[in-house]
């Protein structure tokens, strides 16, 4: 019995090098179907290699048309023969649920973040509302103040204006004084120089007086005599 599966590997692999390929190295898929058996020749009398199970990827080496048959090769680098229509050129549509499944929750978790994210953004866009309301408060009110202060310093401006012409008045007023101040003296010390003559003057006619008197009351009694 072990001498006829020996003989009929043999076969097979002889057969597996006469066989000229139809496709080679092209990608395909065991489809629907629970388990298929990786066999080591073209036919269910050779021996499994293993079984393969849906959706499992392959590499086609080479078809065998008349036999129905293909020589695939496993991402692990296990090659065998298995029936052709087990394989597909496109994904189970099993996998294609699972692959849809995973974009759906993949797109989910996006689109949640992306909601959250647009709430954050949300969130901050009205506190950014509420600063610039603020800010335009605060702007109005600096506004008002600047006017204000504008204000204030025209009318300094012209206090200041009003403050020099008033200082010239006032040196003015001063020199002024002074002058009136000098004049005063000097009319002072007129004042007092005349009132000195004029005490000087009482004096000497009150001493002429006391000589011509008596004198001119001696010559009467002169002439009364006579």
């Amino acid at each position: 019995m072990n001498v006829k599966i020996i003989a009929a590997t043999i076969v097979a692999l002889t057969l597996n090098l006469l066989v000229v390929p139809t496709v080679s190295a092209e990608s395909r898929w065991i489809n629907d179907k629970v388990l298929v058996p990786l066999r080591s020749g073209q036919g269910n009398q050779f021996r499994i290699i293993r079984n393969l199970k849906t959706g499992t990827p392959l590499t086609l080496l080479q078809t065998d048309k008349k036999s129905g048959w293909s020589n695939v090769k496993t991402m692990g680098g296990t090659s065998g023969w298995l029936p052709s229509q087990y394989l597909s050129r496109v994904t189970p549509p099993s996998l294609q649920l699972v692959d849809a499944k995973k974009k759906i929750e993949s797109l989910t978790a996006k689109h949640n973040e992306l909601k959250q994210s647009l709430q954050t953004t949300s969130s901050e866009f009205k506190d950014t509302q509420a600063n610039l309301s603020d800010l335009s408060q605060e702007n109005n009110q600096l506004k008002k103040e600047l006017d204000e202060i504008k204000i204030i310093s025209r009318n300094a401006v012209k206090m200041h204006a009003q403050h020099q012409v008033l200082l010239k008045a006032h040196k003015v007023l001063e020199t002024d004084l002074d002058v009136m101040k000098s004049d005063n003296e000097r009319l002072r010390s007129d004042r007092s120089v005349k009132f000195f003559v004029y005490g000087v003057a009482a004096v000497l006619i009150g001493v002429l007086l006391a000589i011509i008197l008596p004198n001119l009351r001696r010559k009467k009694k002169f002439s009364e005599w006579a």
